[in-house]
């Protein structure tokens, strides 16, 4: 399922699971494709629009499984801040939850 209202290559998109509810519906940030997590969903686009623009701040909660175990030094720049399709994000604070060493 995509976490948005319409999708270009025609797949599933959360709306269609809301075809009963009359109201606009918004979904409040989205998901990736191959990503799982919990997904908010209101007929209230301001609301929506509050904790989902940059411009309001509101933090958000990634947890992340990757290969490997990045260095200090791999993450530095995500504490700075990096540019993702000509646009730097906000500096990222991060945290390192386990680390399965195998050796």
């Amino acid at each position: 399922v995509i976490s948005a209202v319409s999708d270009d290559k025609g797949r599933k998109v959360v709306t269609d699971y809301f075809t009963d509810v009359t109201e606009r519906i918004y979904p409040v940030g989205r998901l990736d494709y191959d990503t799982s997590g919990l997904l908010l969903l209101t007929n209230d686009g301001s609301f929506s629009q509050k904790l989902t623009h940059p411009k309001h701040e509101v933090d958000k909660v990634y947890v992340a499984k990757i290969k490997g175990v990045p260095t200090k030094r791999d993450l530095l720049p995500l504490a700075k801040g990096i540019r993702i399709d000509g646009k730097r994000t906000a500096p990222a604070n991060f945290q390192i939850l386990s680390a399965d060493i195998k050796t």
